[in-house]
């Protein structure tokens, strides 16, 4: 069925970007494994040098360096991206109020997106992957670009989704909100 193209002027906010940013890094790239793994390896070579603290003199010692590094690995990683949130909410000026991103229309032969010094079209083939949050959808075009749709700027969480519906995959749409209403029930 033929839509009419939907246009939307996206604003990000400090929330919406907090999201976003948890969602892609925590979520979609996963990039909390590598130090938890890490410190899981230290903390397990720190169980076993404890475990050998009568037999091997100093054995206690390097458990317990191994313990505080495999322990701190995660707490840096974690805090560095509080840190990041922070400067860039404040770099980007979201903390007080939001901030025009662009126009992205939706239509029937692709997407536009309007704000920098090109329009940027993309066929619907061309979408990787578009992410249902409770904020927002996340439409990616590549690997590691996206683009927000804020549901506060469609209108209402059914309204890009509903369109995407129509031009892309089921493959290729994940509903995260479908997820968390089903893991809190």
């Amino acid at each position: 069925m033929a839509r009419a193209p939907l246009t939307l002027q996206t604003h990000l906010t400090a929330q919406g970007f907090r999201e976003f940013y948890l969602f892609d890094v925590l979520g979609r790239t996963r990039a909390w494994r590598r130090p938890v793994l890490f410190a899981g390896i230290l903390c397990a070579a720190g169980a076993v040098c404890f475990a050998f603290q009568a037999r091997q003199r100093g054995a206690a010692a390097l458990g317990l360096v191994l313990v505080v590094v495999g322990l701190g690995l995660p707490l840096a990683f974690f805090g560095s991206i509080r840190r990041f949130l922070s400067s860039q909410i404040q770099r980007l000026g979201l903390k007080d109020a939001p901030k025009a991103i662009a126009t992205v229309t939706l239509a029937e032969d692709g997407i536009v997106v309007e704000g920098g010094p090109e329009p940027l079209r993309y066929g619907w083939e061309d979408v990787v992957m578009a992410y249902r949050a409770p904020l927002a959808v996340y439409l990616y075009v590549g690997e590691n670009q996206a683009h927000l749709l804020p549901h506060a700027d469609a209108g209402g969480p059914e309204v890009v989704w509903d369109l995407l519906r129509d031009h892309l995959p089921p493959e290729r749409m994940e509903d995260r909100c479908k997820r968390a209403r089903r893991a809190g029930a």
